[in-house]
């Protein structure tokens, strides 16, 4: 399962109008010294992945992947100084951070 708030949504619609081309958003892994962690990145399908459309904005994963981390969510939060994606899963808590 994968939810993407109404808030996510429109920053993305947003962003999707500025770009040149028709990009997918893929959720991909990203390691760091705290574990695992979901990222964000501009892409096109491959052929082992989980396309969901929501709102019209396309979705990628990985289906191995998307297995192991749903449910997912995506969230946009503002914060003192700036905002950014907040994307929770399955793979929340894995790791340590090593900083």
């Amino acid at each position: 399962m994968l939810e993407v708030t109404e808030k996510a949504i429109n920053f993305l619609m947003d962003l999707m109008e500025k770009v040149e081309g028709e990009q997918k958003v893929r959720l991909s892994m990203v390691e760091n010294c705290g574990g695992n962690t979901l990222g964000l990145v501009l892409d096109q399908p491959h052929g082992d992945d989980e396309v969901i459309v929501i709102q019209g904005i396309t979705f990628l994963v990985a289906k191995d992947l998307y297995e192991k981390a749903k449910p997912i969510t995506i969230d946009f939060i503002e914060y003192t100084p700036g905002a950014g994606f907040k994307i929770t899963s399955s793979l929340m808590g894995e790791g340590s951070c090593c900083c």
